[in-house]
């Protein structure tokens, strides 16, 4: 039985040496802190990245969803970092939207059918204009966004910002990701 274990280890000896492992472990290392670094942001044209937002057309009947959205896309752009937000002169990237629905409908009920909370839903059809090649990046398409609100703890208000937030997420998630 010994004999066996010693053929095995000589042989595993023989074929991979044992004073390999600590340039393999700091590959495996570098490779994986690499992979933690590493941003999707070098997928996106660079030459795209100044984004202008005009305000947004609302053709709903809810007042003020044209500034929601607006400032919307310039706070998440902001904070992602991706694009930058320029004037409409110096920009290469101009997202156009019009936001074409807006719901609220009752989302849950108590025990006795008073409504609890409602859900607010936001949709808006949106592209991204290339400016200097004078076509969409990403063609004109519609998007959705929504959310929920108590209405003891949570206001409408609330909730379109809510819903708004994951009409941005969405349609910049597509943005991201249209070159995969």
């Amino acid at each position: 039985m010994a004999c066996k274990f010693k053929k095995a280890v000589h042989c595993l000896h023989r074929g991979f040496s044992i004073h390999r492992v600590p340039g393999v472990l700091w590959f495996g290392i570098s490779l994986a802190l690499w992979a933690c670094t590493y941003s999707f942001s070098g997928f996106f044209p660079a030459q795209l990245r100044k984004t202008y937002v005009p305000v947004f057309e609302n053709q709903t009947n809810r007042y003020g969803l044209e500034e929601v959205a607006t400032q919307a896309f310039i706070q998440a752009i902001t904070e992602d970092g991706r694009l930058r937000i320029v004037p409409e002169s110096q920009a290469a990237l101009r997202i156009e939207g019009t936001i074409t629905s807006y719901t609220r409908e009752p989302f849950e009920y108590d025990a006795t059918g008073k409504v609890i909370s409602y859900k607010v839903t936001i949709q808006a059809e949106l592209g991204f204009y290339n400016i200097p090649e004078g076509k969409y990046y990403l063609e004109k398409r519609t998007y959705s966004g929504w959310s929920t609100y108590d209405v003891d703890t949570e206001t409408e208000e609330d909730a379109i910002r809510k819903a708004m937030k994951d009409l941005v997420d969405n349609s910049l998630r597509v943005l991201f990701l249209k070159e995969f």
